[in-house]
Order: structure tokens, then C-alpha cells, then sequence
């Protein structure tokens, strides 16, 4: 895959909010003195990144990655972008980001490494194979000529190359005893040669040595080890390396991006390597992040930047922290957006109690008072509905940036927290 550059957009407001958020403590998120055991972590929040790619002078989120292309959404329709040929225009912006989906990432291993064609061990073998090759023809050649001159030219007796064809056999005897010298003679060169240090794995093992002390390395080497609890179905991984050439200035630092498809990734361990070329030769590593995602949606890991485990509430509150400062002076209806189904409670449910809508009574503070089947808000849900709509937060309806109550439409099946 051929490496694209880009031009990162550093940590702006989002970066200084969840510095505020990790300075103010429990304050930020109301914490009181424990009561009862300790609320899981369901949540994570993190420092994310979000990268498109430049096509057609438009840019475009991407949501996929195949073994060879990106995958961005133009025009509603999938459209893949070729990772190789000419370096793509990227655009990277870092972003706080909410999620209840969190992998391991563990043993994380990075360093600089050769492509095939550029390690110097494996130039120097094919070097002494080409030259052993090379030496072996001419000996085989040379045998060929002696052979040919003994048998008194054979098959290349023809007119002016023999007795009776314009020359005595005294000359064509002279020529023979030529060939012959000068065949055996380029057939001990040969051998010889092949005796020396031209074929020697000595000598070319040393030269190796002496490539590799110069650490001209042209790719990076990427291995980890990572599973999820939660099946992450269509994943993929994003490599970002901020690295300076061999002879650079001070301050004169440049990004690459690689990515690739992974299987789907569970609850086992699985190891995970990464090979990547086309860095400018002797190149240094100054930074190395790597980056999860699945189906367009990125997921913490342990080497996420900024991560913060939220309790359920903390997390509710979080969202509600961030939509309010969003939306001063504005008027919008509430929108459910914490509730995510298990995949346990979906199989319970039949296929028409997941995909209608439900209308919910919502607190200015985000809470669902009453739900019902109808937009007239005068049929119950059924029973079993109950507790899981009690589950689901709503950021609240606004009114001039004011939370007031409404009702709210909810669909089990756009819950993505």
C-alpha cells in the first residue's frame, strides 16, 4: 500500500473540554460520597480521530477499508478509493468521542524495518546468487567452446572453416589448438572466480553488515494482540506515523497513514502484524498511534489518547454537557441517545416490539417519565417494554437553549449507546 501524507489538525476545543472535564473530577460529573457498591465503567471516553481522504477535490469520511482501498459514503452509495498510486490528500481531526464499546490492545510493538527488495541481507543474497549465476554461465560456456574446438568444431564445420574449404588442415588445426587455449583459459578464470570472495557468503554477509550499520530502513513494523467482549464484526485499523527524514531540519516533521482490513475480532486474543513501506530511506520514528475501528465507528483501546472510563451516569451526563453547550439559544426536540440494547435483550423481543417507534414523556432533565405505543400518547407499551424504555436518556428538548419536557420518538434500532 503505497503511504499517503496528510496534514493533521491538532487538539483544539474538544481537547481543551476534556482537559476540563478530567480537571474538575467528580466535580464534572457530580460525584458524591459512595454509597453501596461502585457503578461498572460502561463507557469510555476518549480522544479520538476521524480521517477523510480528498477525491475529486471533495473530501469524504472514511467508513471502511478493504485490502486495497478506502471506503467513504459519496452521494449515499459506497465508493473505494485506491490506497496505492499517487499519496492522497488526508485530513485528520481529533475529537472527544463517547462509546460503550471498548477493546484490549495489548503488547503494542513498533520499530523500523526493511521492505523485501530494500533489506540489505536479502540484496546482498540475491547479489551473490546473481554473480555465482552469472560466473556459473561462463564456465558452462566455456566448456561448451572447449568442446566444440575438440570435436573439430562439429556442427560448425561449414565453407572457409575446414580442410578443403579454403584453408590447409595445418591452419585448421591452429584454430582448434586457439579455441581450445582460450576456453580452458576462460574456464579456470571462471572457476577461480568462483572461488573467491565474489561468491563467497562470508564476504556478503559482512557487506550486509556494513548496509545494516547504516540503518537506511524504509518501513515500519506494526504487532499487537487484541480482542473485544463485544464482536466487532467488520474492523479495521488505522496506523498513523509522525516520523522526520534521515537528514532533516529541526521541526521538519511529516505524517503517513496506513490501514488495513482485519478479520472479525471476539473475546480471544488474537495477534495482529503489520508491515508498511515507502518511508524516505534512514527515516526516524517520532510518534506512532494506532487507531480501531469498526463499521465506520472507532472503538477505545488501551492506547487511545485521553481515556477516561465513565460510569453509565457519568457518560449520560457527559452528552448532556456537550449538547447544551452546542446548542445555546436553540430549539430542538429531545433525542434519545444512551439505552443500547444487549444482544441478550434483542433476542427476546420479537422483529415488530424492535422496529416500532415508541413515544416518551421526557423530564427537562433528560429522564422518561411515560411511554407509549401511539403519537397521541394514549396507549401504554407493553410490559416488557417498560423497563428497558426506562433505561434509555434522552438529551432534553430545548427551547431557546432551555430544557423543557416533551415527547420524544424512540426507535430501539438507532440507539447506538
Amino acid at each position: 500500500m503505497k503511504t499517503s501524507f496528510f496534514t493533521p489538525l491538532f487538539p483544539g476545543k474538544s481537547s481543551r473540554f476534556l482537559t476540563a472535564l478530567l480537571g474538575l473530577g467528580g466535580v464534572a460529573f457530580g460525584a458524591a460520597p459512595a454509597v453501596g457498591p461502585a457503578m461498572p465503567k460502561t463507557h469510555t471516553l476518549f480522544m479520538g480521530t476521524d480521517i477523510a481522504v480528498e477525491q475529486n477535490k471533495k473530501i469524504y469520511p472514511i467508513t471502511n477499508v478493504t485490502g486495497t482501498a478506502f471506503i467513504v459514503s459519496a452521494e449515499g452509495a459506497p465508493l473505494a478509493i485506491p490506497m496505492r498510486g499517487e499519496p492522497h490528500n488526508l485530513k485528520i481531526a481529533q475529537t472527544l468521542k463517547l462509546t460503550a464499546v471498548s477493546a484490549s490492545l495489548t503488547g503494542l510493538k513498533s520499530e523500523r524495518t526493511y521492505t523485501p527488495g530494500a533489506d540489505p541481507r536479502m540484496r546482498r543474497q540475491r547479489e551473490a546468487l546473481q554473480v555465482s549465476a552469472v560466473i556459473s554461465d561462463n564456465a558452462a560456456l566455456a566448456i561448451d567452446k572447449y568442446s566444440y574446438a575438440q570435436s573439430g568444431f562439429g556442427s560448425l564445420v561449414g565453407p572457409g572453416s575446414g580442410p578443403g574449404a579454403g584453408i590447409s588442415q595445418a591452419e585448421h588445426q591452429a584454430n582448434i589448438e586457439r579455441v581450445s587455449t582460450q576456453a580452458l583459459n576462460d574456464f579456470g578464470n571462471a572457476s577461480a572466480m568462483l572461488n573467491s570472495n565474489l561468491t563467497s557468503g562470508g564476504f556478503y554477509s559482512d557487506r550486509a553488515d556494513d548496509d545494516l550499520a547504516q540503518e537506511l530502513f524504509d518501513a515500519v513494523e506494526v504487532s499487537f494482540a487484541v480482542a473485544s467482549e463485544t464482536p466487532l464484526h467488520d474492523p479495521y485499523v488505522i496506523i498513523i506515523t509522525r516520523f522526520h527524514e534521515k537528514n532533516a531540519k529541526p521541526g521538519e516533521v511529516r505524517n503517513a497513514i496506513f490501514a488495513k482490513a482485519m478479520n472479525p475480532i471476539g473475546p480471544k486474543l488474537q495477534k495482529i502484524e503489520l508491515l508498511h513501506g515507502g518511508f524516505p530511506r534512514g527515516f526516524v520514528i517520532e510518534d506512532l498511534q494506532v487507531h480501531l475501528y469498526n463499521l465506520g465507528e472507532e472503538i477505545a483501546t488501551d492506547v487511545v489518547s485521553k481515556r477516561v472510563p465513565l460510569t453509565r451516569d457519568e457518560a449520560f451526563t457527559y452528552v448532556k454537557i456537550q449538547y447544551l453547550s452546542s446548542h445555546k439559544d436553540a430549539t430542538v426536540a429531545a433525542t434519545p441517545v444512551l439505552g443500547r440494547l444487549s444482544a441478550e435483550t434483542r433476542a427476546g423481543l420479537t422483529s415488530q416490539q424492535l422496529s416500532s417507534p415508541y413515544f416518551v414523556r421526557v423530564s427537562k432533565d433528560g429522564l422518561p417519565v411515560a411511554a407509549y405505543a401511539d403519537k397521541a400518547c394514549t396507549q401504554p407499551v407493553d410490559a416488557v417494554l417498560d423497563p428497558l424504555i426506562a433505561n434509555v436518556r434522552f438529551t432534553p428538548a430545548l427551547e431557546k437553549g432551555k430544557p423543557v419536557e416533551s415527547v420524544a420518538r424512540l426507535l430501539f434500532t438507532h440507539l447506538t449507546l
